[in-house]
């Protein structure tokens, strides 16, 4: 039986009368229910939301969403009428065709392996294969040329760099090259092109790296970082074959708004509109068309507000920092780190920060005008990222600095 909940978006926010808004508030998901650590997956033309955990038990219900209509339907639970007791949050999704794949996560047990496919025409779940691994919660999934992908995630003894391979034909696992840059949880996962993408999340430590997948030679890359802040629990939706990621947890002990496009042919970030809603982490999201679509999470207890995304967006007050260049000199350095910034905005607060490769903030300078120098001595020889930010959080740019004695 599907229940149908139509409901009219609560508002509309807007940045000025002549101008579409980047984020536009629609339908609460499921009517109202409250959700943080769901699954989030598109199945053209609709979107899902599945599982999760409401602030007192496992969930295994599934919602479709339909954009067209701002609709929420109630779907076949997960497992099927007798699926009691395999609700679970921290899980994840893969779709290929017309079916969604939906495994591993905590819920009876703290760690799982099982997956099921969704059938979306039939309205149908699948008992699969488990993960032929150990069972984990808050590890990534995606898909390519008809093979889903999982890996990293946290299992009984502690984080996981593994990655493994589902072919849909043979209903098997295969084990792939493990993530190169180390064991987390929490992280993004995306594929775009024929290549996958593995980035942020909890190693212990915050991370804001970016490793990119190549299942033809089975290695992986670093790409540029992340120029947000270190985080986990962050959210991913591609459009146009970019990915645009946003939310999470970061290093500052802090939920966030901000979000970034990332375009894997020119390997560039740049900064987009912040979310409208709570900052938060561990929301759900997906991508229908050309529009971004994200909602739920965490920002102190469970949500339920879910909003659409559109990235050609461009506020009137935003500033334009498509031709900024910054220069450092001396790098490698000592004592200090002269950054000289050209851009036609005016710079009248900034902050230059640096963190370790472990994502730790390790100095934060304020600033204004083209030239800072920062201090480096007492910090010890390595590489370090360095992120430069105006007074709002938009993003100057990135980029590594060497410390020497």
């Amino acid at each position: 039986m599907q229940k149908i909940f139509i409901l009219n978006a609560l508002f509309v926010l807007a940045l000025n009368l002549s101008a579409q808004p980047a984020w536009i508030r629609k339908a609460d998901y499921a009517g109202g229910a409250k959700r943080t650590a769901a699954v989030g997956f598109a199945i053209p033309p609709s979107g899902y939301i599945a599982c999760g955990y409401d602030s007192a038990d496992f969930k295994r219900t599934c919602w479709r969403y339909d954009p067209a209509l701002d609709q929420w339907i109630q779907m076949t639970s997960f497992g099927n009428a007798m699926g009691s007791g395999l609700g679970r949050n921290c899980a994840v999704a893969f779709v290929i065709g017309n079916s969604a794949w939906v495994g591993t996560g905590q819920g009876g047990a703290p760690y799982l392996k099982d997956f099921q496919e969704f059938n979306a025409p039939i309205n149908t779940w699948f008992a699969k294969a488990p993960l032929t691994s150990s069972g984990r919660r808050g590890a990534v999934a995606f898909s390519i040329n008809g093979k889903g992908y999982v890996g990293t995630g946290q299992d009984s003894l502690g984080m996981k760099s593994d990655f493994w391979e589902y072919d849909p034909a043979t209903n098997t696992w295969t084990q792939k090259a493990s993530l190169t840059g180390g064991a987390r949880r929490l992280a993004v996962g995306f594929a775009i092109n024929g290549k996958g993408y593995i980035g942020t999340g909890d190693a212990n430590a915050f991370r804001n790296d970016l490793w990119e997948y190549d299942p033809g030679t089975n290695t992986w890359v670093q790409k540029s970082n992340f120029p947000g802040t270190p985080r986990y629990g962050a959210a991913v939706f591609v459009i146009n074959n970019k990915a645009y990621i946003g939310s999470g947890y970061d290093n500052t002990l802090q939920n966030k708004r901000d979000f970034w496009e990332y375009d894997p042919l020119s390997n560039f970030w740049a900064q987009k509109a912040s979310f409208f809603g709570t900052a938060r982490a561990n929301a759900a999201a997906f991508a229908i068309g050309n529009k971004g679509y994200f909602g739920t999470g965490f920002d102190s207890v469970p949500t339920t507000d879910f909003w659409e995304f559109d990235p050609t967006f461009t506020g009137i007050d935003e500033p334009d920092y498509s031709d900024v260049s910054i220069k450092i000199y001396p790098n490698p350095a000592s004592d200090y780190a002269h950054f000289s910034i050209s851009t036609a905005q005016n710079i009248e607060q900034a902050f230059v920060s640096l963190y370790d490769l472990h994502g730790k903030l390790v100095r934060r300078l304020e600033f204004s005008g083209a030239e800072v120098s920062l201090p480096c001595s007492g910090l010890p020889p390595g590489t370090y990222v360095y992120t430069i930010n105006d007074k709002k959080d938009y993003h100057l740019g990135n980029g590594k600095l060497i410390l020497v004695n």
